[in-house]
């Protein structure tokens, strides 16, 4: 278990909305028939990764240490 990946995972999906709202500020645009929807998107790819993060840090096995 990698608790700092759990922990970047948490804090990314927490702060994963203000993030979003960053990116519409800075002008990115994803527009079909007049809806922008570069906001939704930012916020689902910044959700992905931060669940991802979230399992990955719970499931991944520590390397085992061979003594010589």
């Amino acid at each position: 278990m990698k608790l700092w990946l759990i922990g970047a995972g948490v804090i990314l999906f927490l702060t994963s909305s203000m993030l979003a709202d960053l990116v519409a500020g800075a002008g990115l645009e994803l527009s079909v028939g007049g809806t922008d929807y570069a906001v939704d998107a930012a916020k689902k790819i910044l959700d992905l990764i931060a669940g991802s993060m979230i399992v990955w840090g719970i499931l991944d096995k520590p390397k085992l240490r061979r003594s010589r």
